[in-house]
């Protein structure tokens, strides 16, 4: 273990070969112009590559991947790789922050990787967006009214018929990669190795991370041989797994802990053919970030086969009339565990607009009706599901 500076005056402990000591080149773009890491300017005539207009007259050159909202290691790192493939250019955008794991990994080692917030990013200058890990709007935030303004748009994603892309792109249309992979990072990473494109090891590290997050560390249902393939491949490259353990790992918060708790004590269990339902609802004054470990602490913990772990809290308003109802936001995250078959909670919370794999899914709604209602209808939704297993 070491420290380095990360130039901003603020030591961070860095874990050996997380930081390489080669010195990369990196690139920032600010409003059209890009910034080298020694702070010298170049124009794109200087780069050699050719620009168009944007509908104001600016010129478009700036290409963005987008990460959904609230990133976890999968889209941040299947972003990352994207960008290196695209070159020039292009940086990874946060649509909408991002998990409490990835959130502490990017306070200490963001200025390593070319990512911003949707804020740096002036809309008008975008040419090519790319969208990793998702490819529905309600998962890129207020940053998917980009994908309309862009001149070409590609969408990789890893989710299936669960996760139905609804984004829309009428000037050069929306290219479309979904494969069955464990995780979005692995689809970048078979790019970047079949065309021989050189990664850093702080690289190779953080799309081991992706790998290792969103399969389970390979051992997740959904891991399959090019999953192995693609973590084997980064290894070759340098991947550093004590880092990967240190930032894979997270203790739950004195937060989650409180959500634990509660969620526990108001467990509800049901055995509908063979197999053990169970869920908890609980309400919180503010909305609280990686509910999602809350979840798979409580399946670990309990004898339950598939769980679905719900929180409500109130919305802030801004100048409420005494007479205007309180919004509810509904965070439900549905877990399953390898011995139930047949049961697609992906597929049945995207009913709501949620999404994700089988036996890993995730909603969120925002309503002005009883938030009861909704529960109840989602948990009916999975009753029905495991009902209908043969």
């Amino acid at each position: 273990m070491g420290f380095v500076f990360n130039g901003l005056g603020v030591r961070a402990v860095c874990f050996e070969g997380l930081v390489s000591v080669e010195r990369e080149r990196r690139w920032r773009c600010r409003k059209g112009v890009v910034v080298s890491g020694s702070g010298k300017r170049e124009s794109g005539e200087r780069r050699g590559r050719s620009r168009s207009k944007g509908s104001d007259g600016e010129k478009r050159d700036l290409n963005v991947v987008l990460c959904h909202v609230t990133a976890d290691y999968d889209t941040l790192a299947a972003a990352v790789g994207l960008a290196k493939i695209r070159g020039g250019n292009t940086v990874v955008v946060l649509s909408g922050g991002s998990n409490p794991s990835v959130e502490k990994f990017l306070n200490l080692f963001q200025p390593m990787f070319p990512v911003r917030s949707p804020k740096g990013v002036n809309p008008e200058h975008i040419k090519w967006i790319g969208v990793v890990d998702c490819s529905r709007k309600d998962r890129l935030g207020k940053c998917a009214q980009w994908v309309e303004l862009a001149e070409s748009v590609e969408v990789y994603d890893h989710h299936g018929a669960a996760a139905e892309c609804d984004l829309v792109n009428e000037k050069g249309g929306i290219t479309l990669f979904e494969e069955e992979v464990g995780a979005a990072t692995t689809m970048i990473v078979e790019r970047l190795r079949d065309g021989n494109v050189h990664i850093t090891q702080s690289e190779a590290t953080l799309m081991a991370l992706g790998i290792h997050s969103d399969t389970g560390s390979l051992l997740f249902d959904c891991t399959g041989p090019r999953d192995v393939r693609a973590l084997a491949w980064l290894l070759e490259c340098g991947a550093n797994l004590k880092a990967v353990v240190e930032y894979k790992s997270s203790d739950l918060s004195g937060e989650h802990l409180q959500c634990l708790n509660a969620g526990l004590r108001a467990l509800k269990k049901e055995k509908l053919k063979e197999v053990v339902f169970g869920h908890c609802t609980i309400e919180t004054e503010e909305f609280i970030k990686g509910l999602s470990r809350v979840a798979q602490s409580i399946i670990e913990l309990t004898e339950i086969d598939v769980l679905m772990f719900t929180v409500v809290n109130d919305l802030k308003q801004k100048k409420k009339e005494p007479s205007e109802p309180i919004r509810k936001q509904i965070s439900a995250i549905g877990r399953s565990r390898p011995l139930v078959k047949n049961v697609d909670l992906g597929e049945v919370l995207s009913r709501w607009g949620g999404g994700g794999h089988g036996r890993a899914a995730a909603l969120t709604i925002r309503t002005e009706r009883d938030p009861m209602e909704i529960v109840e209808d989602v948990l009916d939704a999975v009753r029905d599901e495991l009902m209908d297993q043969p």
